[in-house]
This record gives structure tokens, sequence and C-alpha cells, in this order.
């Protein structure tokens, strides 16, 4: 999509056009080249496959993304969608969608209520590192941020404590999991500003008194 407008805007509708109780995926593989801003919006996602390549000397995406209730922002480990700042409102999803590391190339609003997804397709934990970015909440509320976790059929975490967030910015926020995780999911708390997950060992355990 290439855009060259004066602060041009772009709304990505994610619910399925002929039946609207359907949320869609859109998948973007390849680089958007436009300026302003970029709104997704609807029942469903829209994955970033991608990272911004130079353009003319210049990242090929530098705007701002914003996502609104009730609609899934998912990057896919490695990949980033903009040099820009992302805005999740309440209600909307910021989602690592693979097991690796996300590293936003621009700085991070939540809103109160927001919602950080994780999904495990492997062992190792999906990380959202916000190292050398700003962080900001909510204006004046008491920021709760919703921790959902997902994993891909017959996957499960490492047994103890995993590292889902890098960068130590969430030392005022209060994380609540999200009802429906794995069985294996022991819970999540804020440790040190990082988003941390428990997990349960795997098998059987046996308690000696």
């Amino acid at each position: 999509m290439r855009n060259n407008w004066a602060n041009p805007t772009l709304t990505l509708n994610t619910t399925d056009y002929v039946d609207s109780s359907i949320g869609r995926t859109i998948t973007a593989n390849a680089v958007l080249t436009m300026l302003g801003t970029l709104t997704v919006e609807g029942k469903g996602t829209f994955l970033c496959n991608y990272s911004p390549v130079a353009l003319n000397g210049k990242d090929a995406y530098s705007g701002a993304i914003t996502v609104q209730q009730p609609a899934t922002f998912a990057i896919n480990a490695g990949k980033y969608p903009t040099t820009g700042a992302t805005t999740v409102n309440s209600g909307a999803t910021l989602k690592v969608a693979q097991s690796g590391t996300v590293a936003l190339g621009g700085d991070l609003s939540l809103q109160d209520s927001a919602v950080l997804g994780f999904n495990y397709t492997g062992r190792s934990e999906p990380v959202l590192a916000l190292e050398g970015k700003t962080v900001t909440f909510a204006e004046g509320a008491t920021t709760n941020v919703t921790v959902r976790i997902t994993a891909a059929d017959g996957v499960r975490a490492h047994s103890g404590r995993n590292v889902l967030t890098t960068g130590g910015k969430f030392a005022d926020a209060t994380v609540t999991l999200e009802a429906g995780a794995p069985k294996w999911v022991k819970g999540v708390s804020v440790e040190n500003g990082e988003i941390v997950l428990e997990a349960k060992p795997a098998g059987t355990v046996i308690i000696c008194r």
C-alpha cells in the first residue's frame, strides 16, 4: 500500500464483510509504504509478518498504529511493523504471535484494560522487548493490563519462570490473567517491571510430607 498524501489515514476492518459476526485474519507479508496513521479495527486480527525496509533512505512505514476494541494486532517473532508509536486502546489486543522476540520499532501506549497476548508455538517464550522504548499508560488511571496466554496444540511452556516482557516498563501496571489460559499456566505477575508467567511442572508431581 503506497500513500503519499499529507497526513493520510488508513483503516483496516478485520470483520467479515458478509457475516459481521465473524472476525478474519489479515496477514501482511509485504511492506506498507505509506505515511500517516494506520488503524486496526473489527472483530479479527491484523498479523504483521514483515519489517520496514529502507525506501529512498527512509523507513518504508514510520507512521502511528492504533488498535481499536475488539481488534487484535499480532506480530510474528523477529518482525516489527513501524518505527512509529503503537497505541492499544481499552479492550484491544497487541499480541506476540509466536514463540520468540518481538521488538517494537517505536514507543507503546496502553490504555486502561488493554490486552497483551502471548502465543506459545514452542517451549521458548513469546517475548515483547521494550528496551529503549517509552511505554505510557492511560493518564490519571491505574492501568490494568490483561494478559492473554494461548498455545498451539500440544505446546506448553518450560516449567517455572517465563519472562514475557523485557525493558522493565510495567512497574506501575497491574496485570490480570485472562480466563481460559492453558492448564499449565500457574499465573502472571510483575517482577522488577517485567511481566512474568509461572508455568506448572510437566508430568506427575509427587509431594513428600
